[in-house]
């Protein structure tokens, strides 16, 4: 897999479920076709069986819990979804957060089993505890900024940069309130390799042209 540039999460949006999903997905798929550009969305888990047999873009978990198979009811296996065709996952976003030994052992279930994933955190604070345990990618997404009208790019300028500096040169996504082209420049301009974004895209009125947009950012 080439490692996405932009990751969106679909969340639980009613835009974004059931047909929809699917639909979804396939406008982001002919985006990252037509661009060559590496996208990849991150579904509700009751969808994402049929959207990752739908679309031949990357397709995440939005969460996966730290278990194999067995006497886990209600729980997502990182194992069941690689057998449904998804092969990375968010994980600790701000709406499923973990405790720190749960995340801990997902990072490393998920390194085990070549399962990318993204630790989302909301602050520079939270890296030391896990940067050792070296998962595909981080994601600074402060909680208070998610689906608000002020990205974390204009409001939290001086916090992207703190966490660009304890990432010593890993990649890292920016998230929350990320909804265009400036948006993406400024975090790129921080030294993000990417972006998380959610509302802006799923709930637009056009997710074709808002997509486009985002993607002409890192081509400038």
């Amino acid at each position: 897999m080439t490692k996405p540039k932009i990751i969106i999460n679909f969340k639980l949006y009613e835009n974004a479920c059931g047909q929809s999903a699917l639909n979804l997905a396939e406008i982001v798929e002919k985006i990252s076709m037509e661009e060559n550009f590496p996208v990849a969305i991150a579904v509700n888990p009751v969808d994402i069986q049929t959207v990752s047999n739908g679309v031949n873009i990357p397709v995440f978990s939005q969460h996966f819990d730290p278990v194999a198979f067995g006497n886990f009811t209600g729980s997502v296996s990182p194992y069941v979804l690689k057998e449904s065709g998804v092969i990375g996952s968010l994980i600790n976003h701000s709406e499923k957060k973990l405790d720190r030994n749960d995340l801990k052992e997902s990072i490393q279930l998920a390194k085990k089993l070549k399962f990318f994933c993204a630790v989302c955190l909301n602050d520079p604070n939270e890296v030391a505890e896990y940067f050792g345990y070296e998962p595909d990618a981080f994601v600074l997404e402060p909680k208070e900024l998610i689906g608000g009208d002020i990205s974390v790019s204009k409001a939290k300028f001086n916090v992207i940069k703190e966490f660009n500096d304890m990432m010593n040169g890993k990649d890292f996504y920016v998230g929350a309130g990320i909804k265009n082209q400036e948006d993406v420049q400024i975090s790129l301009s921080l030294g993000a390799y990417g972006v998380l974004v959610s509302s802006g895209v799923v709930n637009a009125e056009d997710p074709y042209s808002v997509l486009l947009d985002l993607v002409s950012a890192f081509k400038k």
